[in-house]
C-alpha cells in the first residue's frame, strides 16, 4: 500500500462512519480511493462501473448476495438491508437485468456482505434515486456499515438528503493532481452540426415485460414532439430504461403500437433508425479501437471531438480512458449516429458541476437543431438547467409531472 497517499485519507476518516471527499473530475479523487484500498486487507473499492463489482457467476440476485456472504441469504446479515434497499422483490432476477440504480444497491449490499473494515465508493451512488440514496447513506452512516467507516466521492453531494462529514481533496492530497486527460466540454461547437427534421412520436397502449418481471410497462401512451427536451422522472426500476428500449427497437412490446410522423412502424424490425439510445453503462456501447472511429470518422465526428473535449484522445482506445471520459465518448458516439431522436440515460454520471452545465447546453443545442431529446437523470442540478417538459413514470405508465 502507498502509505504516503493512503495515510492522510485514513487520518481524515478517523472517527467518522462516513466521509465524503469534495472535488471536481480529474482532481485525484479516484486515485486517492484506489491507493487507499490497494494492497490493504479489509478495504473494498466500488467504482462508478458498479456492474464490475458483480461476479458474473450468479444467475439471480439471491445467488449474488450468497456468493459474497458465503452463506445462505437467510443466515446472513443482509436481510434487513435487503428490505431497506428495496431488493427483496428482485431476488430471483438476473443481476444483469436490473436497472443501473438497482445494480448499484446490489453492489453496495454485496460489498457490505464481505464485512470490510472500509468501503470506498467512487461516484457509484449517483445512480440512485432520492429515496434509495437516503437509505444507502443512512446504512453507511450507522453501525451496520463497514467496521471502520466508509469514504465516498459524489458529484451530487449538495443534493444528498442527509448531511455527512466532508473534506476537500486539496486538504488530503499529498501530490499535485495529474493533468486532465481531456479539456472541458465546448458546447458551442455543436452549433456547427447540421439541422435535422425529427418526426413526432406517439406510443399507444404499450405494454412490455421481461422474463420473471412482467408488466414493466402497462398500457403506456405518450405523444412526443420534435425540437423539445423531455425529462422522464421516476424511481430506480420504474421502467424508464425499458421505455427507451421500446423506442429504439431493442425490446418488442407485448401490446400496443408506435407511430412516427403518423405512420405505424415496428422499430424492433430495424432498431436504431429513429431513436438513438445512450446507455447508462457507457462500456456496453463502445465497439471501436479508437475514439475517432467510435464517432464515425466523418465531418460530424470532428465537431463532436471539439464539443466533448476529446481531440487529445482521438486515437486512444475508448476503454482505456477514465470513466468520465468514456461516458463522454459514449454520449458523443450516440449523437454522432445522427438519429432524429435521442434518448440519453443518465448522461451526467461521473460528471462534475462544470461538465453538467456544459452537457445541459449541448442538450439545448440539439433541440434547437431539430432533434427530439428524452433525458433520464437523477441529478437535480442537471434537470433544473434544462428547458424541458417533465414526465413522470409510475406504475408502468407516463403522465405529466
Amino acid at each position: 500500500m502507498n502509505s504516503a497517499i493512503a495515510d492522510p485519507l485514513a487520518a481524515a476518516l478517523d472517527g467518522h462512519r462516513l466521509l465524503a471527499i469534495r472535488g471536481p473530475n480529474f482532481s485525484g479523487r479516484t486515485d486517492l480511493l484506489r491507493h487507499f484500498c490497494h494492497g490493504a486487507a479489509g478495504r473494498i473499492y466500488l467504482g462508478p462501473e458498479v456492474y464490475n463489482a458483480l461476479s458474473g457467476l450468479a444467475t439471480s440476485v439471491r445467488q449474488e448476495i450468497e456468493l459474497h456472504a458465503g452463506c445462505a441469504l437467510e443466515a446472513s446479515s443482509a436481510m434487513a438491508e435487503l428490505e431497506e434497499l428495496q431488493l427483496r422483490d428482485l431476488l430471483e432476477q438476473n443481476p444483469g437485468m436490473l436497472s443501473g440504480g438497482e445494480q448499484a444497491c446490489l453492489a453496495v449490499l454485496c460489498g457490505l456482505a464481505l464485512r470490510p473494515a472500509h468501503l470506498a465508493i467512487d461516484c457509484a451512488l449517483e445512480q440512485l434515486d432520492h429515496d434509495r440514496l437516503g437509505k444507502t447513506v443512512r446504512l453507511l452512516s450507522d453501525g451496520r456499515g463497514p467496521t471502520l467507516g466508509s469514504v465516498v466521492t459524489d458529484n451530487r453531494l449538495d443534493e444528498w438528503p442527509i448531511e455527512v462529514a466532508a473534506v476537500d481533496i486539496e486538504q488530503i492530497r499529498t501530490a499535485p493532481a495529474a493533468a486532465p486527460p481531456v479539456p472541458g466540454l465546448e458546447p458551442e461547437a455543436m452549433r456547427q452540426a447540421e439541422t435535422v427534421s425529427a418526426p413526432p412520436i406517439e406510443l399507444r397502449s404499450i405494454s412490455a415485460s421481461y422474463r420473471k418481471r412482467p408488466d414493466v410497462l402497462k398500457d403506456l401512451s405518450v405523444s412526443l414532439s420534435p425540437g423539445r427536451v423531455y425529462v422522464l422522472l421516476g424511481p430506480n426500476g420504474a421502467g424508464k430504461s425499458t421505455c427507451a428500449k421500446v423506442l429504439c427497437g431493442v425490446l418488442k412490446p407485448t401490446t400496443g403500437e408506435m407511430r412516427v410522423g403518423g405512420r405505424l412502424i415496428s422499430p424492433w424490425k430495424s432498431p436504431g433508425k429513429v431513436v438513438g439510445y445512450h446507455l447508462q453503462n457507457p462500456d456496453v456501447g463502445l465497439f471501436e479501437s479508437t475514439v475517432l472511429a467510435e464517432l464515425g470518422g466523418k465531418a460530424r465526428a470532428q465537431i463532436l471531438l471539439d464539443a466533448f473535449g476529446l481531440r487529445p484522445v482521438a486515437h486512444a482506445n475508448p476503454l482505456s480512458l477514465p470513466f468520465p471520459v468514456r461516458k463522454r465518448v459514449s454520449l458523443a458516439a450516440t449523437i454522432g449516429c445522427s438519429q432524429p431522436w435521442l434518448f440519453l440515460d443518465e448522461p451526467t454520471l461521473g460528471a462534475d458541476a462544470a461538465s453538467i452545465a456544459a452537457l445541459s447546453r449541448i442538450v439545448a443545442i440539439l433541440a434547437e437543431k431539430g432533434h427530439g431529446v428524452i433525458v433520464v437523470s437523477h441529478s437535480h442540478r442537471f434537470r433544473k438547467m434544462l428547458d424541458a417538459t417533465f414526465l413522470q413514470m409510475e406504475n408502468g405508465r407516463i403522465a405529466p409531472a
